[in-house]
């Protein structure tokens, strides 16, 4: 049924519902489907970032609906689906460390980029449109783009995923603050 990256390989059993971390070939012939989620700001009120939470609870709705909701059933069974619930584990940890409560606003990466600077913005890292507009080149900026497109492990962990299968659609689910 699914491909499950940057969340770790939970199992749910019923029905022979999974998030697994590798391919589920039982669904190899399948149209596949890609859920991504670049999960960079946090919410102001709530320790994890509201694309975060979206993303699970998607997958939990698939989970709790499958075998009682036709349409539920019908895409588990007729899909591949990949989820990336958080591209961005270390900007995560250091906005629930510095601000448990929620409210941070961190959005890079932890890149070390000298100086006592940290962070690219993932979102602008990568090929399209790299180094244009809404970026910066300064990398004290909220908006630096990095060095180079793809310049970032985690930007080109996801250019892998994309390369290394024929997906028909993303849904990108983005918030900041």
């Amino acid at each position: 049924m699914t491909g499950s990256y940057g969340a770790g390989g939970a199992t749910a059993g019923g029905n022979g519902s999974r998030f697994m971390t590798q391919q589920n070939q039982w669904a190899i012939d399948a149209k596949h489907v890609i859920h991504i989620s670049l999960s960079e700001g946090m919410d102001n009120n709530f320790p994890f970032g509201n694309s975060l939470m979206e993303t699970i609870f998607y997958m939990w709705y698939l989970l709790e609906n499958y075998g009682t909701n036709d349409e539920v059933t019908y895409l588990v069974n007729n899909t591949q689906m990949y989820f990336v619930p958080c591209i961005n584990p270390d900007g995560y940890v250091y906005n629930e460390t510095t601000n448990p409560n929620g409210g941070g606003m961190w959005r890079k990466n932890r890149r070390n980029n000298g100086g006592g600077v940290y962070g690219v913005d993932l979102n602008r890292n990568y090929s399209y449109g790299w180094g244009t507009t809404g970026t910066s080149t300064t990398p004290s900026n909220d908006t630096y783009c990095g060095p180079s497109a793809f310049s970032e492990p985690e930007t080109q962990a996801m250019r892998w995923l994309v390369q290394n299968n024929d997906f028909e659609m993303a849904f990108n689910a983005h918030t900041y603050a």
